[in-house]
């Protein structure tokens, strides 16, 4: 059973790639192009075992481990990754709770160039 206990999630902005299980996204629909990110042990994907340098975190927010946290950005406070170097972007907890598994789904939207 899981205990209640406080931690912080954030969404950061990162100036070097993280060391991750390689993962690549794949489209939501019928008709879409594949996605243009690559994955990679430096590219996308989960499960990072090394992280790369935080540039901004444009969104922190603390949460309870068993409510869970949700995050549903206005269009005026969504953030942008434009062009390679911008970065890449990772979901970090700031805080290791202790003794609990955590899921987590993120939905990006890619446009072309």
């Amino acid at each position: 059973m899981t205990t209640t206990g406080q931690t912080r999630a954030q969404l950061n902005r990162n100036s070097t790639a993280c060391t991750v299980t390689s993962a690549t996204p794949a489209p939501t629909g019928t008709g879409m192009q594949a996605s243009k990110c690559v994955g990679g042990t430096s590219a996308t994907g989960i499960t990072a075992t090394a992280e790369g340098t935080v540039t901004a975190s444009p969104w922190t927010e603390g949460f309870n481990v068993v409510n869970g946290v949700l995050y549903l950005p206005v269009p005026e406070t969504r953030w942008l990754l434009v062009g390679s170097a911008a970065g890449f972007a990772a979901l970090k907890l700031a805080v290791a709770p202790a003794a609990v598994t955590l899921t987590s789904t993120m939905e990006w939207l890619e446009f072309a160039g």
